[in-house]
């Protein structure tokens, strides 16, 4: 009986303080209207927690468009799907090219890939992404702080994973003015930020 009353006493404080804690959380929490208001914040807050200016090199060898959304950089394709005129151009001047984002890629011949253990034919396939998909690019207005910067948001897709990554670029031109279209920013920009967010489930 002793024993009962003091699990009591001990159990019931840390029971009712939990309780506090879990409805002063839900007060806290942001309410949202919908999944893009959502992503919005999450992108705020992505940009405030982890943006640090970084400096890219333009792809320097020949950029091939074998079809009118596919494009080759040496051993690596990019697919790019429903993207406007003027995003496209991103991608055909080498500002942002695969090797940004899976560094070189060293591929081996079908006899070394026969050779490997599952394992590690997993592992070569999962980190030499030869062909990458990008969608759902979109330009974040609510977040260029000025008219030489620009930030954007898209979804990529990898082989042999089943669901996307959020990716940020950060364009910076420094000639653009408020009166700078899209393609003239486009044109005279670099990448100047780079980083994958979160997995879309």
């Amino acid at each position: 009986m002793k024993l009962s009353v003091f699990l009591l006493l001990i159990i019931f404080p840390l029971l009712l303080n939990a309780q506090k804690k879990s409805t002063s959380t839900n007060k806290d929490q942001k309410e949202f209207k919908n999944q893009g208001e959502q992503e919005d914040y999450l992108t705020e807050l992505f940009f405030a927690r982890n943006y640090k200016e970084q400096s890219f090199r333009k792809f320097n060898g020949e950029i091939i468009v074998t079809n009118i959304d596919v494009y080759r950089y040496n051993n690596q394709v990019l697919i790019l799907n429903n993207l406007d005129y003027a995003s496209k151009t991103i991608f055909e001047k080498g500002l942002f090219y695969p090797e940004i984002i899976t560094g070189k890629v060293i591929l081996k011949l079908k006899t070394e890939l026969d050779s490997l253990t599952m394992e590690k034919r997993a592992l070569y396939n999962y980190i030499n992404q030869d062909t990458l998909n990008i969608s759902s690019f979109e330009e974040l207005k609510q977040l260029n702080k000025t008219p030489q910067q620009r930030r954007f948001r898209f979804w990529l897709f990898r082989k042999g994973r089943l669901n996307p990554t959020v990716c940020f670029i950060e364009l910076t031109n420094i000639n653009a003015t408020v009166k700078t279209d899209i393609s003239a920013f486009i044109a005279g920009s670099t990448l100047t930020f780079h980083k994958e967010g979160w997995i879309i489930i």
